[in-house]
């Protein structure tokens, strides 16, 4: 039961950052308009 809630953090926390680069990169788009 730990493996599994600490994979689920992991993904978790990819997920994250992926969410933190698509907001920054639709933000500069956003600035450049």
């Amino acid at each position: 039961m730990l493996m599994v809630s600490v994979l689920l953090v992991l993904l978790l926390g990819e997920l994250a950052r992926d969410l933190i680069q698509i907001g920054k990169i639709k933000t500069a788009l956003y600035i450049v308009q």
